[in-house]
């Protein structure tokens, strides 16, 4: 049987909370669709996995928590392909994220990039995540010139 991940996310979606569902459907269009995304569930290899997926994510410099955060959405749906016979086994243990960097140095917005992401935040959620997001940067802490 091919499935696929979009499958198994439907197949979850009346089990999570709206919020985790919305939250594995954004990781997986944004992030895991793009590069493995024209591969069945079955089909990818570990050695695949970690040239096409984590390779690239590490070439973004997305920080190693989000990449393992993306994987973490992927393992899931592995997960549940083998609770439901689907794959016979976990192929994808042990990855390697040791190339991303870790989010040790300061990380904060300039003035200028905080009003650009405000801004596209608005234009694309105005209420609940523009109003969490405004809040958080609001209280952060602002370094005088």
């Amino acid at each position: 049987m091919i499935l696929d991940f979009v499958t198994l996310l439907d197949m979850k979606k009346s089990v999570w909370r709206p919020g985790t569902y919305i939250h594995y459907q954004e990781s997986y269009n944004n992030h895991i669709k793009p590069p493995i995304g024209n591969h069945k569930l079955q089909k990818p290899t570990k050695m695949t996995l970690q040239r096409e997926l984590i390779d690239k994510l590490v070439s973004y410099k997305l920080k190693r928590a989000t990449i393992q955060e993306i994987f973490r959405v992927f393992k899931s749906a592995v997960s549940y392909a083998i609770e439901e016979e689907i794959l016979p086994k976990d192929c994808f243990t042990k990855m390697d994220f040791s190339a991303a960097p870790t989010g040790d140095k300061a990380n904060f917005y300039t003035e200028e990039e905080l009003k650009t992401f405000l801004s596209c935040v608005k234009d694309n959620d105005p209420t609940t995540r523009y109003t969490a997001i405004l809040t958080l940067a609001m209280t952060g802490s602002v370094k005088a010139k």
